[in-house]
Formats: structure tokens, C-alpha cells, sequence
């Protein structure tokens, strides 16, 4: 069985990847690719990992992932870009997604070289 981290290490290897901006959601998958991605950082000292959150607050939980994010961020000394907004129950999904995508963009074209810190739009 091949290490999920061993072939993470390799792919970004491969392909010089060094600076990471992970979209992070305080879920389960996202927490555990961050650990991942952590992993592959201590293992390479040029690479770099950055954090996005973004909070819909659609939900009881919202605050609480937003939480979670941003002390996971402080925890591991993870630089992190924090949003919170609202925005209708009308077509969530693709408008969620846009602008998060273009937020996103804005960061990667920004080419910010991060030290440490919590970044709020």
C-alpha cells in the first residue's frame, strides 16, 4: 500500500510545487489534508503552506468552523486569509463556489510571500 504522504511528496517533488494556498473548510477532509500538506512542508523546507477560509454562515456551525480554521492557523503557525459574507440560499452551490474561486485568484495573484499571521479580507 503506497503513504498517501509519500506520494504527495513525490507529485509536488515532480512538479517544483513550493507555495501552497489550501481552501480549508474545518471539515474532516480538509483538516486532514492540511495535515498532509504540513507534513509535506516539514519534509521540504522550501515549501510553504497558506490557509483560506471562508464563512457562509449558513449553518449552526458556521462560527464554529471559522473557529476551527483560524485555530488550526494560530496552532500550527500557518498563515491564513479569513472571509465571512452572506449571500442568498438561491443557486448557494455555484455562487459559493465563484466566489470563493475568485477569491482565491485575487490571493494567488497577489504572490505574497507569508511569514506568519491571519489575513482578513
Amino acid at each position: 500500500m503506497i503513504d498517501i504522504n509519500d506520494k504527495v511528496t513525490s507529485c509536488f517533488k515532480i512538479n517544483n510545487i513550493s507555495k501552497i494556498l489550501l481552501s480549508i473548510s474545518g471539515g474532516v477532509d480538509s483538516i486532514v489534508l492540511m495535515d498532509i500538506l504540513l507534513k509535506y512542508c516539514k519534509y521540504n523546507n522550501q515549501a510553504s503552506l497558506s490557509l483560506y477560509h471562508i464563512n457562509y454562515n449558513m449553518h449552526n456551525f458556521s462560527d464554529k468552523s471559522f473557529n476551527l480554521c483560524h485555530d488550526y492557523a494560530e496552532k500550527y503557525m500557518i498563515p491564513i486569509y479569513l472571509d465571512s459574507i452572506k449571500i442568498s440560499n438561491k443557486n448557494f452551490e455555484a455562487n459559493a463556489r465563484k466566489i470563493r474561486y475568485d477569491n482565491l485568484n485575487k490571493l494567488l495573484n497577489k504572490k505574497i510571500i507569508f511569514v506568519s499571521g491571519t489575513y482578513f479580507f
